[in-house]
């Protein structure tokens, strides 16, 4: 293990180191040694999102706006990588406190800071190095590197301990690609110090040496024959692993990894950075266990961050879902790391008391696997909460769709009643008009009732007038009086009968009893020739004979001429002779 005092150092002469290496012997075309590295800020983000992952990932952010986040957020991430557009959101709301004004204030007084002009000059040579694979920064004091110094500057300002280390500019780089200045700078704050990557940067470094010491103890315990061979080939784990714990795999890994890696980092925290740190190693076993240490070194340095491509990438995914790393564990080797490597490299005065911290470790580890059990069940318990939430959240969601059902109902409940109203008003018209109709027509009735009542009297009237003119002009008939006055006052009395019986003939269809035997005996007397004229006679004996001068049909009435009409013929032919 390098002295704390000179791991800066060490760091810093990796690429140099690697860079000066020569290729060994056994090395041949086929080995991926002789390749040039692949620049950072790279790699093609062309990638095409389906409509229903937008609309997903779309609900999921308005969730996490509410303070709501899914339960499953990191097999989320896993399986549905977020369209790039969205990144930016998700990962300010994944980190920061939405006060954009206070952000604000705070960037502009940590810029206009006054820090040393050694740490604006390692910023001012290390923009220049970052990202130079992608148009942004490719452009020396362009927008994106004075993007970059700006806040370079302003976390040295914020953090005066650690302020400015190499390797910083490429996390803040990575933000700037996804949102503006002032909320790059928040989210670097908080990775920084509620991250954990903060303490990797100190000046003893002892987090990043706990690091490379527990992902040795994790490769040593499962995978015994790659730690074995790396340890010959005297392969330590600061010589790759330290860009990846540091600038979060952004210095050498193409974006889309890199871009995947901060989903993940930001949702699960520094434990991510192991899991995949060892999925890496895992996942390239066979590669590593046949090269040497040259081999190795260029491996790391160059084939290595070129082959995660789409689909080697999720299938590098998966694989750390499966990688379960307990809390525990960590402490465990956290623990070992203090007593086998810490305590050997103390003073001789110190050692003395290496006993007793020992004890006191010991201990510390038992009551620590204590509490590591209650924040097992804690994380259970907000494991079981988070989906009792999502119940509620999906019966409440529920709810407000039948409260959009019944408020339809209730507006077309209402059109259905303003519809009947309106036809219930129509409905009494109608009957207005049909009451209206019916006195109407009663009235009509009633008139025509009273007409026919009134003609009915008439008639009765004319049929008894008749039945006294024809008993007066029988009785007269049948006296034996030959006298002309008499004759001529039984003609008036017989005119007076023929114009009654034309007025009830006119309007009668069938006579009744009385007018049958009225009409009878009228032609029985105008027959008989009481009344006939000489003229009468005569015209008879040219005619060939006499015959009724009114004739009846029972269905018809009086058909041969009108009462009125025989009674002209028969004075006419029956004047005196």
């Amino acid at each position: 293990h390098t002295n704390p005092d000179t791991i800066h150092g060490t760091l810093l002469s990796i690429h140099c180191t690697m860079s000066r290496t020569k290729p060994s012997s056994k090395q041949n075309d086929h080995q991926p040694a002789y390749h040039e590295p692949l620049a950072s800020g790279s790699g093609d983000l062309d990638i095409e999102i389906d409509e229903k992952c937008w609309d997903m990932w779309d609900r999921v952010l308005k969730r996490m706006q509410k303070r709501k986040a899914p339960v499953n957020l990191s097999n989320l991430l896993l399986y549905r990588e977020i369209p790039d557009p969205l990144r930016g959101k998700l990962w300010a709301l994944l980190v920061a406190d939405q006060e954009t004004k206070r952000t604000q204030e705070l960037y502009n007084d940590c810029l206009n800071k006054e820090i040393p002009a050694r740490i604006t000059d390692l910023i001012s040579i290390d923009i220049q190095r970052t990202f130079p694979g992608h148009d942004m920064f490719k452009e020396e004091d362009g927008l994106g590197q004075s993007s970059l110094y700006r806040i370079s500057k302003a976390y040295a300002g914020y953090d005066e301990e650690v302020g400015y280390q190499q390797g910083m500019s490429f996390i803040g780089a990575v933000l700037l690609l996804h949102m503006p200045e002032e909320e790059a700078f928040e989210v670097l704050v908080k990775i920084m110090y509620e991250y954990g990557i903060r303490e990797l940067y100190r000046a003893e470094m002892k987090a990043l040496r706990i690091k490379f010491y527990q992902l040795e103890r994790l490769v040593k315990e499962l995978h015994p024959d790659l730690s074995s061979h790396l340890k010959k080939e005297q392969i330590e784990t600061q010589m790759f692993a330290s860009q990846w714990f540091l600038t979060l795999f952004a210095s050498k890994f193409p974006l889309r990894f890199v871009y995947r890696v901060m989903d993940l980092f930001l949702c699960e925290g520094l434990d991510f950075l192991l899991r995949i740190s060892f999925a890496l190693l895992k996942d390239n076993r066979g590669s590593l266990l046949a090269g040497s240490f040259e081999d190795i070194l260029a491996f790391f340095r160059v084939h290595l961050p070129k082959k995660y491509n789409d689909a080697s990438l999720n299938r590098l995914l998966q694989m750390v879902e499966g990688i379960q790393i307990t809390g525990r564990l960590l402490l465990r080797y956290e623990k070992d790391y203090a007593i086998t490597v810490l305590v050997p490299s103390l003073p001789p005065v110190q050692k003395s008391v290496s006993l007793p911290i020992k004890t006191t470790l010991k201990k510390e580890e038992s009551m620590t696997g204590e509490h590591q059990q209650l924040r097992e069940k804690i994380k259970l318990l907000e494991e079981e909460l988070g989906k009792k939430t999502e119940q509620l959240e999906e019966k409440q969601r529920e709810l407000d769709k039948e409260k959009e059902n019944a408020q339809h109902l209730t507006i077309t409940l209402k059109q259905t009643q303003d519809l009947l109203s309106i036809k219930i008003d129509q409905s009494t018209l109608l009957q207005e008009q049909i009451l209206s109709l019916d006195s109407s027509l009663r009235a009509s009735l009633d008139a025509v009732l009273l007409e026919k009542d009134r003609e009915a009297l008439e008639r009765k009237l004319f049929e008894k007038e008749i039945e006294r003119l024809m008993a007066e002009v029988q009785q007269l008939h049948l006296r034996p009086s030959h006298e002309e006055s008499q004759k001529e006052y039984v003609r008036q009395q017989v005119f007076q009968v023929c114009r009654l019986l034309s007025n009830l003939t006119e309007h009668s269809q069938q006579p009744s009893p009385e007018l049958e035997r009225a009409i009878t005996s009228l032609n029985s007397i105008l027959s008989s020739g009481y009344l006939t004229t000489d003229s009468e006679e005569e015209a008879e004996v040219k005619t060939g004979g006499r015959s009724n001068l009114i004739s009846h049909d029972n269905s018809k009435g009086l058909s041969t001429g009108s009462p009125l009409q025989s009674w002209f013929r028969f004075i006419r032919y029956n004047s005196p002779r």
